[in-house]
Parts: structure tokens; sequence; C-alpha cells
């Protein structure tokens, strides 16, 4: 666990930092960003900051278990994810349940009608931005990833979602579309700055500069990110590989978790 995190870290996400890098501080310099560097950049930051934590968590969880420790998994393969929702069951798991259990519940959970529910959901996903950082670009995330969470709880009672629901199409569609949200909201997180938070995204909302990467994100970097996109979204990940390799713990703390279970209670309006 600790050399497949090692790995992780050191070759694929300060790879991915590279082109990110250049793309953000060229924009924070006064360059104009175009929707192809635009999408690709923030694309190469989501692959970035992914593989940044699920390296220390599967580093954590490996040096525990070098000393008899067991430690929570973090994360279960979030970029799968089909919906928002999901994705919060998945991604970060040990402070979702943070937020859930001191303020989430704490500000009234789903106890007090649908309405206050709401307000609760959205309410914790600002905190928890803030949390991140002294920067409204930090709040944004938060308010974006609690918009999109409301959206996706009304779209689930609606009857074409449940006429969909079980079609595979209509799943792959699911995921592209939350993929493309939380590469989207990635921004701010990126930038710690607002305004140019703002820019970028207005550029990959209208077509501005060229459709493709041009200089600071290249060709060979777009291919890059794209080939270990789907090597996310297609292979086991780290828990599983040590599962089927039987060298995982196997209590319960290390498993591979339920994702209807208590990770998933924030994102659910429980």
């Amino acid at each position: 666990m600790f050399i497949i995190g090692l790995f992780k870290k050191v070759v694929i996400a300060d790879s991915m930092a590279v082109p990110a890098s250049r793309f953000f501080d060229a924009v924070a310099a006064g360059a104009a960003p175009g929707f192809g560097d635009g999408w690709f950049a923030a694309l190469c930051y989501s692959l970035q900051i992914y593989f940044d934590f699920s390296a220390y968590s599967d580093m954590a969880v490996g040096l525990g278990r070098m000393f008899g420790i067991d430690l929570p998994i973090n994360f279960a393969s979030p970029y799968k994810a089909s919906s928002i929702i999901e994705f919060w069951r998945r991604w970060h798991i040990t402070l979702s349940r943070f937020l859930r259990d001191y303020l989430y519940i704490p500000l009234g959970g789903g106890r007090r009608g649908a309405g206050r529910r709401s307000v609760n959901l959205f309410a914790t996903m600002v905190i928890g931005g803030a949390w991140h950082g002294a920067a409204w670009a930090f709040v944004a995330w938060g308010a974006l990833h609690g918009l999109f969470l409301l959206l996706n709880h009304a779209w689930r009672k609606t009857l074409t979602s449940v006429q969909l629901e079980g079609l595979r199409s209509w799943r792959i569609a699911s995921q592209a579309i939350s993929l493309a949200c939380i590469v989207f909201a990635w921004v701010p997180f990126r930038t710690a700055d607002l305004n140019i938070a703002v820019m970028i995204w207005k550029a990959m909302l209208t077509f501005e500069g060229t459709l493709l990467p041009t200089q600071y994100v290249g060709p060979r970097n777009a291919v890059a990110a794209i080939m270990l996109l789907v090597a996310t979204l297609v292979l086991p990940n780290s828990y599983e590989i040590m599962g089927r390799a039987k060298l995982g713990s196997s209590t319960p703390a290390t498993r591979q978790p339920s994702l209807r279970g208590r990770a998933g209670c924030l994102a659910d309006q429980r």
C-alpha cells in the first residue's frame, strides 16, 4: 500500500502538476485563458489532486499496517461516480463523515423538513469549502458542490430519472456529466482566487480561444491526461488490488466501503 501510494504521488500526481501549474500560473500572470487549455489544465489538476490525496491515504494506511494499526480508507474510486451524491460517498470519506457529524447533524440534518434539510446541506458544503482556506475561491468551490448536490437530489425525484436509472447508456452519460461538473468545480480550488477562476470558467463555457490545448498544456500532456483518466475509470483501486492479492487487512476498517453506508449520509441528506 505504501509503495502504491508513493508511486501515485511521485510519478502520477507530480507529472500532472506540471502542465496544470504552467496554465494556472500563466493566467495569474495575465495570460488570456482559452477553452482547450482551460478544460485540459483543469483535468490535469483534477488528476493531480486526486492522486495526491489518494497517495497520501494509501501511504498512511500502509504505514499504519506496518505498526499493526488499521486506518479507515479515505478514497473509493471517486471519479467512477455516476452522480455528485455518489462522488461524495467516495471522495475524502473521513472529511465527509466529519462534516456530517459536526456540521450537518448539529444544524438539524434532515429532521426538520425538506426545505431546512436542503439549507443545512448547502450550508455544510459552504462551510466545508471555507475550512480548506480563508479565500472566497474555496467558499465558491463548496457552494458549487452544494448546488450540485441539491440539483442531484431534485433530479432523482423526477419521473425521468426513475425511467433512465436502469439504462447502462444513461449511467455512462451521467458519469460523464458528473465528472465534467467535478473538473469544472476544481478551478477555484486550484487558483485560490475567485476573479481568476471566473476568467477561466468564462473561457471554458464560451469557447474562447482555441478548442485544443496550446503551449500551456500541449498535445502530449493532453493525451497523457486522457489516458490516465481512462485508466482511473476502468482499473481497480489500490484497496481492490490489495484485496485480490490477499495482502490487505481483513478488518472492516480497511475494507472497500459500502457506497450506501454511513460514509454517504451527508450527500444522502439523511
